[in-house]
């Protein structure tokens, strides 16, 4: 006998199966916390180095080269991706969601502690920090209009682009190192 044919022989027994389905669905849909922004813990966690004047070549010899070597002997670390600009070097290192976290991050401040050793002194900062959805910049800007030309929607896109530059250099509260991983993703 396959499931069909059971199916329709015993409809009573599929009907109460098919309502406790639903009373469960609906159960779950107004029992279970809802938010927007569901808040979680990802083992993710960016290393950011300081190292005012120095270009991107000196920064890979001087303080990537060392930093990767050290982050790479790490336990349960399934990515590793560097960013390097002018005088700053960001490590983003993935974990395996099995670890803990807590764990994990007092390893990563043993090892930021201990890099200051390798690495040259005059370095300005080293920061570690833990990915926080939070961090996360939301706004998301598009400019269209039917009746303007090209040339007046790139000028109305420098404007407006000026006023975010200003508007984030006043009111920057402290370093965001996912500006610096998102910036080279975002084209204007």
């Amino acid at each position: 006998m396959n499931l069909s044919e059971f199916s329709v022989k015993n409809w009573q027994f599929m009907l109460v199966m098919f309502v406790g389905v639903v009373a469960l669905g609906l159960n779950s849909l107004f029992t279970m916390p809802r938010s927007e922004d569901p808040t979680f813990e990802a083992p993710t966690f960016i290393i950011s180095v300081i190292y005012p004047g120095t270009d991107p070549k000196d920064m890979e010899e001087l303080v990537v080269d060392p930093v990767e070597k050290r982050l790479n002997e790490l336990k349960d670390v399934r990515n590793i991706r560097t960013t390097i600009d002018d005088g700053l070097a960001v490590f983003l290192l993935e974990y395996d969601y099995s670890i803990d976290n807590d764990e994990k991050k007092q390893e990563i401040a043993r090892e930021v502690n201990s890099m200051r050793g390798i690495l040259p002194n005059d370095i300005f900062d080293i920061r570690y920090f833990q990915f926080d959805p939070g961090l996360v910049n939301i706004v998301h800007s598009a400019k269209f209009h039917q009746g303007m030309i090209t040339v007046q929607i790139m000028r109305c896109h420098t404007f407006l682009k000026r006023v975010i530059v200003l508007i984030t250099a006043t009111f920057r509260p402290r370093f965001n190192p996912f500006s610096v991983l998102l910036s080279h993703n975002l084209h204007f």
